[in-house]
């Protein structure tokens, strides 16, 4: 498994190497994930913004925005009404 996104494979040993247990280094990576999701997040935030101030027709700035979101969680949307 790759996590250019977390700082690279050098980044992550060093983490891993300071950390004192294997229990903290489990709450560490969780960590790196974490941040991880959260600047993909921001990254898609900052697109669906761009696609939601174009002049699209609005059925294609909704279908782009859903691309965007699922290509960040990888998980298909929940089905209508059980959000």
């Amino acid at each position: 498994m790759s996590w250019p996104g977390a700082g690279g494979a050098d980044y992550l040993y060093s983490l891993v190497n300071g950390v004192r247990s294997i229990a903290a280094a489990g709450l560490m990576l969780d960590l790196v994930r974490e941040t991880a999701l959260r600047r993909r997040l921001i990254e898609t935030a900052l697109r669906i913004d761009q696609l939601a101030q174009s002049e699209a027709p609005i059925a294609h700035v909704l279908a782009d925005c859903m691309a965007e979101i699922l290509a960040v969680t990888g998980r298909p949307p929940p089905a209508a009404g059980t959000a």
